[in-house]
């Protein structure tokens, strides 16, 4: 996500880890419904350059 937006011309300023969640093992799809609502999420902040 970050290399795609990046190449779009925009500039990471921040994340945060807050809607992280450590018990996502990251192999199961995001899909699945046995883990609706139990999947890491991100919150990125870019900024496009003047």
């Amino acid at each position: 996500m970050k290399s795609e937006v990046e190449a779009a011309g925009f500039k990471l300023e921040s994340e945060s880890p807050l809607l992280a969640d450590k018990a996502d093992t990251h192999t199961v799809s995001v899909f699945d419904l046995s883990i609706r609502g139990k999947t890491d999420q991100f919150i990125l902040k870019f900024r496009k350059p003047k």
